[in-house]
């Protein structure tokens, strides 16, 4: 579950090592506010994200994964973006 404290802690550090999770903040471009839902949707659905936040008007994605497949998560949650809305700009 997201809440403002986490959400404000993503924004307050670019990482947080916490256990067993990293939380991390990405840039991210995307055109219309359906296509950010719908991307948030789909990679908090990806086995090893404890949370995803994707903030359309700041252009942020926020998310909290296993420590030991950060890299792998974020190379599927790049594919699922590109899937959903193929001009979106992730930045690793």
């Amino acid at each position: 579950m997201i809440t403002v404290e986490w959400l404000l802690n993503c924004m307050e550090c670019d990482r947080v090592e916490d256990g067993r999770m990293t939380r991390k903040t990405y840039p991210l471009k995307v055109d219309c506010a359906a296509c950010a839902a719908k991307i948030e949707k789909k990679i908090a659905a990806i086995e090893g994200v404890g949370a995803c936040s994707v903030i359309f008007f700041a252009a942020k994605l926020n998310i909290e994964t296993d420590d030991d497949r950060h890299g792998e998560i974020m190379k599927e949650a790049a594919r699922v973006i590109k899937r959903i809305e193929p001009t979106a700009v992730l930045t690793l």
